[in-house]
């Protein structure tokens, strides 16, 4: 196969092709309970719109409100689904750690994969396992299959998978755009949370979902145990 047609392949895996299988659709809900916590880290070029003139604590606020409205709709979105997390924004904030990793001769794009890599190392350890940590940003994401790689695949979104609720850090790299923009930060967390797909959801995927919802009540009780022994 020529080099073409292997990255046409590739993109055409990455973005998603046609599919005949059937979406599932929940007779009872799942994820009742279940409380995610997202922390919010965001580059500079990221403030909606212009950037606001005045004070950063304005400017602050302006953000807050701006994450808040995101998540509380990625939240509606899962619900249409059945699946009844609840997700609280616990903080919002200007990375002061540049965790971009610029990609080879691509300006102003980054390397997806290794820019996750360095914010999950500068994550790991400060949270509990119920935390997701957001990183936005509007430069382009890419992935890169090789260092030789000249067609580098585009990407929304790169996360870690199915690493809620576990002993490692959960942690998402994604792109910031002023249009539905709490779409790739939902599709994000379907993969955090174990799903294999975000735009239709098969049998299997809420099994693995609600395979790692059980692991957060597990820890819950595990916690309250060890608590209630001292």
């Amino acid at each position: 196969m020529s080099s073409f047609l292997l990255h046409v392949c590739l993109i055409m895996t990455a973005v998603g092709t046609p599919t005949y299988s059937r979406p599932h659709k929940l007779t009872e809900p799942i994820g009742t309970g279940i409380n995610v916590y997202v922390r919010v880290l965001y580059d500079n070029n990221t403030i909606p719109g212009n950037k606001i003139r005045g004070s950063k604590g304005t400017e602050s606020v302006r953000m807050d409100q701006t994450f808040e409205k995101i998540f509380k709709e990625v939240e509606k979105k899962f619900h249409t689904y059945n699946i009844m997390i609840s997700i609280n924004v616990t903080k919002v904030k200007e990375l002061k750690y540049d965790v971009r990793v610029p990609l080879n001769d691509t300006p102003g794009g980054l390397d997806g994969p290794k820019t996750l890599d360095k914010l999950v190392k500068l994550q790991q350890t400060r949270f509990v396992n119920n935390v997701i940590v957001y990183f936005f940003t509007r430069s382009s994401i890419y992935l890169q299959i090789g260092e030789d790689d000249n067609v580098p695949i585009p990407k929304f979104d790169v996360e870690t998978r199915r690493t809620f609720c576990t002993v490692n850090t959960s942690a998402a790299v994604v792109m910031y755009v002023d249009t539905q923009p709490e779409d790739f930060a939902f599709r994000a967390a379907t993969f955090i949370f174990g799903s294999t797909r975000y735009d239709y959801f098969e049998r299997t995927d809420f099994e693995y979902m609600n395979e790692t919802f059980e692991w957060c009540r597990r820890n819950e009780a595990a916690i309250a145990a060890q608590q209630n022994d001292r």
